[in-house]
């Protein structure tokens, strides 16, 4: 990679608060001798690395310069054959990094120990030289690409680095007491403790999954760096300057990555019609590469998602003109080759795609068919890169003509993949929280229990690549953008690993899948914790400590921002993180109350349905029977009561009447909900008060979260216990004033975190427009529902208000549906077309009407009323 820009890396962002220890943090850091000076022994070659068995180009200059702010000065040391005694000398207060085959690491690591490491393992093993300077030796082996007997493309080899190299020195580095927890910030400590005779470091690891551990970055949601993958500087297309600006941030995520021990990265590329001339120009393509060139340079491969018809939220797709019809077959091939010939100029390592035309409509299943093979026999013969497609959740989709195997009658369309090129992986997608053997009552569903079937069979048969791909947020309205604090996240991923381990041990052919990829959707309000548990959970599912319990599994996963504390206040935040999953999966998921049993059925009685953001479109899809949340009893279904019961006996039918569930079914949750969340929530603040600077962001960042969490559930708990006073009392308003007053809180709480936002705070919680410097479908980026807290305020005006426009669907809608959901072409202006006719004849009032300008709550809500 060009100097210039591996200079730029070195800058990437640093954690303004330090750590005064990295072994005790009850030892004032005068009272312990530290590291003074540091010399990294690497191979010269690691500024070239071509041969795969140098550390990757820009971690040497990285590792001298985080060493560096912990008060080490770093010198780097090229020449890697000088003598092992060289080093001698050295005093005490000397640290040396001795990385790779050279005579002092061979002095620590035999050959014959590092020529044992299976791919992308490592040995991290230190010593006290003659004169008591700490060398610390790193040994590691590169990543092997093993593609399947039946792929169409030959072994790619890994040129950019040694990985397992690479993951070695950040573990070393945690081990001095650094932290790679937030994506853009780094926890790096005051200074480095020497390490003590009887503490010196000796391991090595190596993944369970070694073929894929990557995250998919969802650049459909207008994320922290959305806009600087798709090419975007901060004021546009033409801001060159501004998107160069932008790279020491993707190079902070590209070295969590590695040291989150992942070996991949993808985003979904988006194109739109408003900005037409740049999306497949030289410009774009020559920025996308530059984003792969820094990628590869700390040793992380880079893919893209490119749909093949997928139309939703501004998709780039690689056949825009498919009609399906026979005859068109060979010049939809040549434009599906085309596009990839383009998307190929950036040098990406591996493809994702996606199967039909949206979640939940498609093509006729031969017509897809031809286009996946198509595309992935293409990449595969041309490129010898890995493709894979989603194979999603959503349901009531079949191929015709297409019989599953196992069932004899049509396969699930999300499963057609299964008759395609083995050239073509399948990624097995869940959504949300929920794990492969919880309940999930979403996207039409009763559980995952399929979707883990499906990945086994696939598994068994040997013939394609096999990642599983579930979510660590969920945007928009469920979770992230209330915001919730869910730890339950990272519990349910572990706990999913588990389960795909187990069942690859118990079955005939011992294969394992290839991996893991993670659907990231935002890092602040503690969901960076989730992506870090859960893509750590794809190297070490932790089912040693799983043996003992779930609950010990669990608190090893969460080690890695435990693991700095001083004993008894590391105990106490296990405890504390397991409890908070614990409860989460007894309340949100399974709908049980304290020592009662879970309800057989958890459809409108599990706390994500009333917990979770409801919008226009949640509403809606209800209404149509394509719901992509959990269902509650609704707000306007309890106020209008028998009203509203008689018109929709059609959507509640064998239902009890909405008075009698909520008292029943509903309060029980609500009221248990609210005592535990702030139950947590007190006990979270307590320790965030207590932990050592150089965790102290990242606990205030949970704590805020666990507050926003207590709050939330404490306001829909008034919100229903208002409903119901009011029916009986018009003029009792006591419980919808103590709605409003969470809300007051709520927003203190926001204004305070949005100034330690890891970005500038209108970057990702500003409101947009469509027209401006933004790639996406939406108007607003992703944390702006929470600066106006959205969701809260329109919960509160549909309770209280009496007037029908508060009970009307479409209130206070401020997402398009056309250009989120129909994408670009002839479809947009025939939707366009008919969403106009539809609003003159009145049929679709307000579903179309969406804000042009930022709302602001409750001025903006129409005949809202002070409580005071």
């Amino acid at each position: 990679m060009a100097a210039e820009w591996v200079s730029r890396l070195v800058g990437a962002r640093a954690s303004p608060s330090h750590a005064s220890s990295a072994y005790s943090a009850t030892t004032p850091p005068s009272t312990l001798p530290s590291y003074t000076k540091a010399v990294v022994l690497h191979d010269d070659r690691a500024l070239c690395a071509s041969d795969g068995t140098a550390l990757p180009s820009s971690i040497p200059l990285r590792l001298q310069f985080l060493l560096s702010k912990a008060g080490v000065a770093a010198a780097s040391a090229l020449d890697a054959g000088a003598p092992a005694n060289a080093f001698d000398h050295e005093p005490s207060s000397t640290l040396i990094f001795s990385v790779g085959p050279n005579p002092l690491t061979r002095k620590i690591i035999s050959s014959d120990e590092a020529s044992k490491l299976t791919p992308e393992g490592f040995i991290v093993r230190s010593t006290r030289l003659a004169g008591g300077a700490t060398a610390i030796a790193i040994e590691g082996a590169n990543w092997k690409d093993i593609p399947k007997p039946k792929s169409k493309r030959s072994p790619r080899p890994w040129t950019h680095g040694n990985r397992g190299l690479a993951y070695g020195v950040y573990a070393a580095l945690e081990d001095l007491g650094f932290a790679f927890l937030h994506p853009l910030e780094p926890t790096i400590p005051h200074s480095i403790p020497v390490i003590p005779p009887n503490g010196q470091l000796n391991y090595s690891d190596c993944p369970r999954w070694t073929q894929m551990r990557a995250i998919h970055y969802h650049t459909q949601h207008p994320l922290e760096i959305t806009p600087f993958l798709e090419g975007f500087g901060p004021e546009g297309v033409r801001d060159q300057a501004g998107w160069e600006s932008q790279i020491p941030e993707w190079a902070s995520y590209c070295e969590w990555l590695i040291a989150n021990r992942q070996n991949g990265v993808e985003w979904a590329l988006l194109e739109s019609g408003r900005w037409a001339d740049f999306a497949r120009s030289d410009v774009r393509a020559d920025r996308l590469k530059k984003i792969v060139d820094v990628g590869h340079s700390f040793g992380v491969a880079v893919g893209v998602d490119v749909p093949i018809a997928f139309a939703q939220q501004h998709s780039f797709r690689l056949l825009k003109n498919g009609t399906g019809k026979a005859n068109h077959l060979d010049a939809e091939k040549a434009e599906i080759h085309e596009s990839l010939d383009w998307v190929m100029k950036a040098g990406f390592d591996f493809l994702g795609t996606e199967n039909g035309t949206s979640e939940f409509t498609h093509t006729s299943a031969q017509t897809m068919l031809d286009w996946i093979n198509a595309t992935s026999d293409y990449a595969a013969e041309k490129y010898g890169v890995q493709m894979h497609i989603k194979v999603h959740c959503s349901t009531g989709q079949f191929a015709k003509g297409f019989v599953d195997p196992r069932t004899g009658k049509d396969i699930n369309y999300n499963m057609l993949p299964h008759f395609a090129s083995p050239s073509m992986g399948v990624l097995p997608h869940t959504v949300e929280t929920y794990s492969l053997d919880d309940p999930a009552p979403t996207y039409g569903n009763k559980d995952f229990k399929y979707i883990r079937e499906y990945l086994g069979w696939e598994r068994e048969q040997n013939e394609r690549s096999v990642v599983y791909y579930p979510e660590t947020s969920y945007w928009v309205s469920v979770d992230i953008d209330l915001p919730l604090f869910l730890p339950l996240y990272a519990d349910r991923r572990l706990h999913d690993l588990q389960l795909l381990a187990s069942d690859e041990e118990s079955s005939s052919s011992k294969t394992r899948m290839d991996g893991q990829l993670i659907f990231s959707s935002g890092w602040e309000w503690g969901y960076w914790l989730n992506d870090s548990i859960a893509a750590r959970a794809a190297w070490n599912p932790q089912l040693e400590a799983g043996k003992k319990s779930p609950r010990d599994g669990l608190i090893a996963a969460f080690s890695p921002l435990t693991r700095h504390l001083e004993p008894t206040l590391r105990n106490e935040a296990n405890e504390l993180l397991a409890d908070w999953c614990c409860v989460q999966k007894d309340l949100l998921i399974d709908g049980k109350i304290g020592d009662q049993p879970a309800p057989e059925d958890v459809n409108r009685r599990n706390g994500h349905a009333y917990l979770e953001g409801w919008d226009t479109w949640d509403d809606v899809s209800k209404l149509v029977g394509k719901m992509t949340q959990p269902d509650r009893l609704g707000l306007i279904e309890l106020k209008l009561g028998s009203k509203w019961f008689a018109q929709a006996t059609n959507l509640i039918r064998g239902k009890m009447d909405p008075m009698t569930e909520y008292k029943t079914n509903v309060a029980p949750l609500l009221e248990a909900m609210d005592i535990s969340f702030t139950a947590l929530a007190a006990r979270t603040k307590t320790l965030a008060d207590k932990v050592p600077a150089h965790t102290k962001d990242l606990w205030d960042d949970i704590a805020d979260a666990a507050e926003m969490t207590a709050l939330r559930s404490r306001q829909v708990r008034y919100l229903y216990e208002h409903i119901a006073a009011h029916i009986k009392d018009k003029n009792n308003f006591e419980c919808a004033k103590k709605a409003v007053q969470c809300i007051k809180e709520a927003s203190v709480i926001v204004a305070r975190r949005e100034k330690r936002y890891r970005v500038p705070a209108d970057r990702i919680a500003g409101w947009t427009g469509l027209e401006g410097p933004n790639p996406t479908a939406y108007s607003f980026n992703y944390l702006w529902m929470v600066r106006s807290l959205h969701c809260w305020w329109r919960d509160t005006a549909q309770a209280v208000l009496t007037g029908s426009a508060s009970n009307h669907v479409s209130f206070c809608n401020v997402i398009d549906p056309i250009e989120v959901g129909i994408g670009e072409g002839r479809m947009l202006h025939i939707a366009e077309g008919a969403a106009n006719f539809l609003n003159k004849l009145g049929f679709a009032r307000d579903f179309f009407d969406v804000e042009e300008h930022e709302p602001h709550y409750p001025q903006s809500i129409k005949h809202w009323k002070d409580l005071a």
